[in-house]
């Protein structure tokens, strides 16, 4: 409850004082909204049809690309920890490339999949994938590799070491690399709409900000965080339940 009511406060402060900003006219309403001007109009925005349109594409794209950067992340993932020739020679790389502002890769991704559906997933996983499959390959490479040779000794194969061992080992790390990879997908969406498209929540947005509808782009903001903070509490849900049925849980702390 303690934490709780910081919080409460904490964002009750904030609101309070982007309202005084903007009243006072430190911040321009012409490019800030208030919070008192996002309240009086929140039923005018989320009465249209065209917010619900573009969410649910957004929606859609996210949702495909979270699956495509799991499995493509956790593929590569397990192969450069498991070659030690790819994770050495590799994986630096993999590193490189993902601390890189990923916007400068838009004219390739533009190139190879041209200016639609296809380059937004495209994008979007390229942001997802290297959170997971880095983790991935660093916790392979940190089993203790006395448990590979006890396992081995009693006859386990390598299908048997991996499913016993490498597997339960790497579902935790798995989960909350998720989570990065979540946010990653959720970026390089609204980026690649930004720049390209005509649907989306990155469309959106660009159209809001070229008429400088301040209040709808603000009420954007809020119902896209709104769905982000959903997003985000029920993957960390199933981490903890998960942690906590294998009494796990200290690892989250």
């Amino acid at each position: 409850m303690l934490v709780l009511g910081l919080q409460v406060i904490a964002i009750g402060l904030f609101i309070l004082t982007w309202e005084m900003l903007v009243r006072l006219n430190v911040l321009p309403s012409l490019l800030v909204a208030s919070p008192s001007q996002i309240i009086q109009n929140i039923g005018k925005v989320i009465s249209n049809n065209e917010i619900y349109n573009n969410l649910l594409f957004s929606l859609y794209v996210i949702a495909i690309s979270m699956l495509l950067s799991i499995v493509s992340g956790l593929g590569l993932g397990i192969i450069l920890g498991s070659i030690k020739l790819l994770k050495e020679g590799l994986l630096p790389y993999f590193i490189l490339i993902y601390a890189i502002p990923k916007s400068i890769f838009l004219p390739i991704f533009w190139y190879l999949f041209g200016l639609g559906f296809n380059y937004q997933v495209a994008f979007a996983v390229f942001h997802g994938i290297f959170p997971i499959a880095i983790n991935i390959a660093f916790q392979l490479n940190a089993i203790n590799p006395n448990w590979i040779m006890v396992a081995k000794s009693f006859g386990a194969s390598s299908y048997q070491v991996y499913r016993k061992i490498a597997i339960p080992s790497i579902i935790p790390i798995l989960l909350g690399s998720i989570r990065l990879c979540f946010h990653g997908v959720i970026v390089g969406v609204v980026i690649a709409q930004l720049y390209i498209g005509n649907l989306g929540i990155g469309f959106l947005a660009r159209y809001y900000t070229a008429l400088f509808q301040t209040v709808d782009l603000y009420l954007l903001i809020v119902i896209v965080s709104v769905i982000v903070m959903i997003g985000y509490w029920s993957l960390i849900k199933v981490e903890i339940n998960y942690l906590r049925k294998r009494n796990l849980l200290i690892s989250v702390k």
